[in-house]
């Protein structure tokens, strides 16, 4: 075959090519960004559900598990003086930078024998959030 020929047909399978990207590529993407759609909410460490004692401490740590290989841009703290998620109960809330982990809130945000709640929310790079995560306790010291 001359040489003319190994071109043509080297440009002909170069086009079929390209082509068929204009088709596969965004199913790709719609595919990707449908995996996180639904992102795992992150686990909770502390604290959770026992009681807290504050004796002696100017703050309270919440902490939780960061998730490795999540380009998270914050994370979304609320703090309620309840049980319950209740806007109206909301007494303290925070947006967090990955590099300013544990979320620390003073101490004279709680008092004595009160139930809290806190939930955590983190905010991805690209605009996605993961579901909340939820725990309550109570302040048995202070």
């Amino acid at each position: 075959m001359p040489i003319k020929n190994y071109k043509i047909i080297s440009i002909l399978g170069l086009f079929f090519l390209f082509s068929s990207l204009i088709f596969v590529l965004p199913a790709s993407y719609a595919g990707r960004n449908a995996l996180f759609d639904n992102i795992e909410a992150p686990t909770l460490l502390y604290p959770t559900t026992e009681g807290v004692d504050l004796t002696g401490k100017n703050e309270l740590e919440f902490r939780w598990i960061k998730t490795p290989g999540m380009f998270v841009y914050c994370t979304e703290f609320k703090l309620y003086k309840s049980a319950n998620n209740f806007a109206s109960d909301l007494i303290y809330k925070e947006k967090i930078q990955p590099d300013n982990y544990p979320a620390k809130v003073p101490a004279t945000y709680f008092e004595k024998g009160q139930v809290y709640s806190w939930t955590l929310r983190m905010v991805l790079t690209n605009g996605n959030r993961t579901d909340k995560a939820y725990s309550t306790f109570k302040v048995i010291k202070k």
